[in-house]
């Protein structure tokens, strides 16, 4: 997914400018309303993204498992995080610091080409999903304001 396209030797470039995080089941990778700047790749594991509709009330969004990345909007816009992301198992994610990557693009301009195309590839995915939840929502709210 993020490294779709990357040669093993950009891979490893990637990889050296990474910091490597072990993650306990139930703990939590990123919280909501944090700052961030940093993108988080899932090797292993699997966890949840949780958004806060309240302050009390936690609603499920997705599954993330290996191969998947989070951590985007933060990585692309310095902004805070949007919603939380808890470990269901034993997570070991690679962070990558948008500041590091700038210095590693700005050498390889070829590596920062293909990531964040694979980065607007998941988003124009994400965008189409939730466009999709949306009509539905939609649906059933004026299927039960008009009861046939």
């Amino acid at each position: 997914m993020l490294l779709d396209g990357l040669t093993e030797e950009e891979q490893a470039l990637v990889a050296e400018i990474c910091r490597t995080r072990e993650i306990k089941a139930g703990q939590e990778i990123v919280s909501e309303g944090e700052q961030g700047g940093t993108l988080l790749f899932m090797r292993k594991g699997r966890a949840e993204v949780r958004k806060s509709l309240d302050g009390k009330i936690q609603k499920y969004l997705k599954d993330l498992k290996a191969g998947e990345f989070f951590g985007e909007m933060c990585f692309l816009h310095k902004s805070s995080r949007s919603a939380s992301v808890i470990a269901i198992e034993k997570c070991e994610i690679l962070e990558l610091d948008g500041n590091d990557f700038d210095r590693l693009v700005r050498k390889h301009p070829d590596i920062g080409l293909k990531i964040y195309r694979n980065i607007a590839r998941e988003l124009v995915e994400r965008l189409n999903r939730n466009n999709d939840e949306l009509k539905k929502a939609v649906l059933w709210a004026i299927e039960g304001a008009n009861p046939h």
